[in-house]
């Protein structure tokens, strides 16, 4: 069913369409705190206690991003940061992954 979900809209922004990952019932995007407020739900509803978070999800994409792609750009312009001091935390995090891979 999600798979489809993104298939349909995979295909929908193919054909130049703005297309929201999330959406309401009414097809419109939604704003931030009713993201926040439906992924608190749907954590409670799979039986997830431990606490996350919509930013720590968005943290855990952008660091994967990083760490698979090696270009800060992508990420920056995947995460929409118009400066890239913004997004330089997430080579600092690799950094940190690079340090303990020398150590070992």
């Amino acid at each position: 069913m999600l798979a489809d979900y993104l298939r349909e809209s995979a295909t929908e922004a193919k054909r130049g369409a703005n297309v929201p990952l999330i959406r309401s019932k009414s097809g419109l995007r939604l704003g931030g705190r009713q993201i926040q407020l439906n992924f608190a739900r749907w954590l409670r509803q799979a039986g997830i206690t431990r606490p996350f978070s919509v930013h720590s999800l968005r943290h855990t994409f952008a660091t994967r991003l990083y760490q698979k792609t090696g270009d800060l750009y992508l990420v920056q312009r995947a995460l929409g940061h118009r400066q890239i001091t913004t997004t330089e935390i997430y080579a600092r995090v690799s950094d940190d992954r690079l340090r303990r891979a020398v150590s070992a």
